[in-house]
């Protein structure tokens, strides 16, 4: 039986919820599970779905993302004639919001090497990059794992860091299986944002006990510096991104666009 669980997170289309909980309660559609909650934010809603869901599998899927046809059964076979495999990983394909055009995305979904920490915390952004939905998990994989409800954006690298430290087995697919839409203003444009989730995330990574070689570190800093700095060295230097900045061990250049 294949369990849906749609969780609508502080939506004011009250009409689409309303038909929802009435499919819900429908006596042939005793698996999907329907539940309403008050702005929670991305991490939160998916934390609630990993403790509601009951398969062997478990598939996240965002609400203006799509799935190609056929790709979750193939996922599913996939790890049914690959026992010891705990993660199937498919590729993906980006659109425009309303999917008149499509682009391959500039890194890959598929991971290069074995799934280590430090590779997660290195090479995030520069040769690996995974969006949740293209993975399936197997349920016990990830039973003891949940994204960090206090990051609005980069939770997925955390989750990602946190699977690679289990040190499971992960197969790949270079079939399409997912279309991710992008969107014009969307949170991940405003660099500025994103960069301190970025530091925050690579501290927790830090403070989690993952050490960088002295390449993986030099990595790192590198993307920092050549993509996220300009963004948050603008006139001065913020209190609070000094701080982010040791926390993260990140070494910035010694030159700063101090305010002319």
């Amino acid at each position: 039986m294949v369990e849906i669980i749609l969780i609508d997170d502080g939506s004011d289309n009250d009409d689409v919820l309303t038909e929802l909980q009435k499919l819900e309660a429908t006596e042939s559609a005793r698996a999907l599970i329907v539940r309403k909650t008050a702005n929670c934010g991305l991490a939160a809603t998916r934390n609630l779905g990993l403790d509601l869901c009951t398969g062997r599998y478990v598939k996240f899927l965002d609400a203006d993302d799509l799935l190609v046809a056929g790709s979750l059964d193939y996922q599913i076979s996939e790890l049914e004639s690959c026992t010891n495999a705990d993660i199937h990983l498919v590729n993906y394909c980006l659109s425009s919001s309303d999917l008149s055009s499509f682009s391959w995305p500039e890194f890959s979904t598929l991971p290069k090497k074995e799934l280590t920490a430090s590779y997660v915390a290195s090479s995030w952004e520069t040769e690996l990059s995974i969006p949740i939905h293209c993975a399936l998990f197997r349920r016990h994989a990830i039973d003891e794992i949940r994204f960090e409800e206090d990051l609005e954006a980069k939770e997925d690298w955390l989750f990602w860091h946190a699977l690679a430290k289990k040190d499971l087995v992960c197969v790949t697919s270079r079939q399409v299986g997912v279309v991710y839409r992008t969107h014009e203003g969307s949170m991940t444009r405003n660099r500025g944002l994103m960069a301190r989730f970025w530091l925050k995330a690579l501290g927790k990574i830090m403070d989690s006990g993952t050490s960088l070689s002295a390449e993986e570190d030099r990595l790192v800093t590198e993307h920092f510096n050549h993509f996220y700095l300009r963004s948050v060295n603008y006139g001065f230097f913020e209190a609070e991104v000094e701080t982010l900045l040791d926390k993260a061990r990140i070494h910035v250049p010694l030159h700063r666009e101090d305010s002319q």
